[in-house]
């Protein structure tokens, strides 16, 4: 009995399966069309990233904007997220405890993190400005990623305040001109925030409060909480990656395909660049809505932390001086006018730190001077730089705590 059940069993399987699937590889007009050349040109795809591998694998390290440096089990000194936004869940619970010591959350764009000419042991800012820090009682943690828009600093103020043992003294933001034209999360920050739900309930809140006040910011946080975050979506990607995982193990292709997708956009890239004559220092205006909705954020970053008792710090980022940027001189002037006013308005520390990384400790991007990224030595003095003139700002805020 058991024999012919199992014999049923097979008969069906087949039936089901295995004969229609004989039936479709046997049909002489599949192998008469596209097929064989898909099939030919994967192969060939994938025998060219198993040869390139590590080639790739360099070529992405050496993109300052892209180049994380993702947690390690045995990493115990981490300062700073090292997966540049990708993981944040990672990486706010290794913030030091803010009951036990006043806590600075550094927050900017690529900057923060990415060192030209990277040697071993060198330091990056918060690195620099927790070892100064330190000697007084006070830590540093980074949060930063590349192309930063201030939505999404708010976001990152929103998710340090989380918690108490995490929620800083000070929220210190090098904000950056050109990112006013960026709007928008990027994926993993839209994630983090439709998962959490206390997150998720003070996003909406604060949109809510601040509706009169900052109309175009309020309108936007509310249509990033419109992202699908279904459980059964979330359990897709979950199982998704799983199956990427195991197809990667014997693909090279789907193994590599961040590397792949680094150096394709690398190369569009600079395609772009040649077709439309762009250079580093083309000029480039900055749509005035896009300004203005940064703007917003940036106002409401600062209601907002002094909402949660916790004390914004602004400052200008360094910019080379044998670069010219790409900005508009009047729009740039103009920038820098408003977010002096609005410091003075809203009694909050601020410096313009433009000049204070000399030209010598400055690297190259296309061929020309990078006009945003510095040397290892660039990271020390800007964190001097921070340490120096909001020093007596950080120490009364410890004082009165």
């Amino acid at each position: 009995m058991r024999g012919e059940l199992e014999f049923f069993g097979i008969k069906i399987i087949n039936m089901l399966f295995f004969s229609p699937l004989n039936n479709m590889l046997g049909d002489k007009r599949l192998w008469r069309g596209p097929l064989p050349y898909v099939i030919i040109f994967f192969i060939i795809c994938n025998v060219l990233v198993a040869s390139r591998q590590q080639i790739l694998a360099r070529q992405r390290q050496q993109n300052l904007l892209i180049d994380t440096q993702d947690l390690h089990p045995s990493d115990t000194q981490v300062r700073w997220d090292k997966s540049i936004g990708d993981n944040l869940e990672r990486y706010l619970p290794l913030i030091p405890d803010a009951a036990k010591s006043p806590l600075i959350i550094l927050a900017g764009m690529s900057q923060m993190y990415a060192i030209n000419d990277k040697k071993p042991g060198d330091k990056i800012i918060v690195e620099h400005l927790d070892d100064r820090l330190a000697r007084h009682g006070i830590r540093a943690f980074g949060l930063a990623a590349p192309n930063m828009n201030n939505e999404e600093a708010l976001l990152l103020l929103l998710a340090a305040s989380a918690e108490k043992k995490t929620t800083p003294a000070f929220f210190v933001y090098g904000v950056c001109f050109d990112k006013f034209r960026n709007i928008d999360l990027r994926p993993n920050y839209q994630r983090y925030l439709s998962q959490n739900a206390d997150l998720t309930l003070n996003w909406q809140a604060a949109a809510t409060r601040y509706q009169s006040l900052f109309p175009h910011a309020a309108d936007r946080m509310i249509a990033s909480l419109a992202g699908d975050d279904s459980p059964a979506k979330n359990k897709n990607e979950v199982f998704e990656e799983r199956l990427r995982a195991i197809i990667a193990t014997f693909v090279p292709l789907v193994a590599a395909r961040q590397d792949v997708n680094a150096a394709v956009m690398g190369e569009l890239f600079e395609l772009r660049n040649w077709v439309f004559n762009i250079t580093p220092q083309s000029k480039r205006p900055i749509l005035d809505s896009r300004y203005e909705l940064n703007q917003e954020f940036l106002e409401l970053i600062v209601a907002i932390a002094h909402e949660r008792g916790i004390e914004p710090v602004f400052y200008v980022i360094p910019l080379n001086p044998l670069a010219e940027n790409p900005y508009i001189p009047e729009q740039y002037k103009a920038f820098k006018e408003w977010l002096q006013t609005l410091c003075v308005n809203s009694k909050i520390a601020c410096a313009n730190f433009e000049s204070v990384v000399p030209s010598e400790y400055w690297g190259e991007f296309m061929g020309g001077p990078d006009f945003k990224h510095f040397r290892a030595k660039g990271h020390e003095l800007t964190a001097r730089a921070i340490y120096n003139e909001f020093k007596s700002v950080f120490l009364k805020g410890r004082s009165s705590r």
